[in-house]
């Protein structure tokens, strides 16, 4: 697979960010696009970005965006070299779409953004020479900008990161919400975005398997635990011993109704932390009722400071087949020591 990123800020904090600028934006729980839950951006110099594993060339980026003003000409994403702008989506003073490239304009839009409107911004950017470069803008599936030419003037060779910041003082506020990243390597997710949204299920029941410990000082209901958004930090939790490898908790899970949906990627997000620096390992997944499906989160700080982050499953591991409502409803999520 080759998505380097799916985010809706359904957890409710700010952990999908690398960094911020001047001040770091906030989480909207009045103003989403979908799920419950966006990211804001509401005063000048409000900026964050989000770092890449690697330089990335070629790219096909989704968020939606919404402004509650018609000509902010706030960056709503911006492809970057370290601090350095190689292109950029915004609004001009019209409020027509463009498409900057550096400091230049090289393809505006007819098409204008409305205020206090969603809109799903699908862009396409190749960095190349000419002629080989792109820049393409969608909105609502609509190309709207459309640039060939030399799209990496200044020879960064690569993108590392994107970065989102509000420019127009403290009356302007944006918002952005189901984002998405893709590269073009591995034969799947390798182009458009398309228009996903983003919710999440959450845990409402115990699952068959609770053998964690509970911040309450028992082992029963432990999914009343876990239950938050945003995570309580140290207030309410579950727990485990880093050495019990296999140990399990398991919660049965909230009940989406799916209907004219097409359920395109499921994964398993949590928040949690190690108590030493010792070497720990956590896994994260889903029980089907066929089988268990954990992946390793990767490395635990003695802080809160990450997404701890399953695999994305394009479908159900048990047959292989598109996943449907009812293989949504029989899930339980697992947390496992490793």
């Amino acid at each position: 697979m080759t998505r380097l990123f799916t985010d809706g800020a359904e957890m409710k904090d700010l952990l999908f960010f690398s960094g911020f600028g001047t001040f770091s934006p906030s989480v909207s729980s009045a103003t989403y696009a979908s799920g419950v839950a966006s990211y804001e951006f509401s005063y000048s110099a409000e900026a964050a970005y989000k770092n890449l594993a690697a330089d990335e060339t070629e790219i096909y980026f989704r968020e939606r965006v919404r402004d509650n003003a018609s000509n902010n000409a706030s960056t709503f994403v911006a492809f970057r070299k370290l601090t350095n702008t190689i292109a950029k989506v915004t609004v001009d003073a019209l409020g027509r779409w463009i498409a900057v490239i550096g400091t230049t304009t090289v393809d505006t839009a007819v098409e204008t953004m409305a205020k206090d409107t969603w809109y799903c911004l699908e862009v396409w950017y190749k960095l190349a020479a000419a002629p080989n470069g792109r820049f393409v803008i969608k909105i609502d599936g609509n190309t709207v900008c459309d640039y060939t030419g030399d799209t990496d003037p200044s020879a960064y060779g690569g993108i590392d990161n994107l970065y989102w910041v509000q420019a127009g003082g403290s009356v302007p506020i944006f918002y952005i919400d189901d984002l998405a990243l893709n590269d073009t390597a591995g034969g799947s997710d390798d182009s458009w975005c398309g228009g996903g949204r983003i919710i999440k299920i959450t845990p409402d029941g115990n699952g068959g398997t609770n053998d964690w410990d509970g911040s309450d000082g028992n082992k029963v209901d432990n999914y009343l635990l876990v239950d938050e958004y945003p995570s309580d930090g140290d207030t309410t939790y579950v727990y485990a011993d880093g050495t019990a490898a296999g140990t399990e908790d398991g919660y049965a899970m909230s009940h989406y109704d799916f209907t004219n949906k097409t359920i395109e990627r499921i994964w398993s997000e949590a928040r949690g932390r190690k108590t030493s620096a010792e070497a720990a390992t956590l896994l994260i997944g889903f029980d089907t009722g066929a089988s268990e499906n954990t992946d390793d989160v990767g490395t635990l700080y003695e802080t809160y400071s990450t997404r701890l982050l399953s695999a994305e499953y394009t479908t159900n591991p048990d047959d292989a087949a598109a996943w449907e409502e009812a293989d949504i409803d029989a899930l339980e999520f697992i947390a496992e020591v490793g």
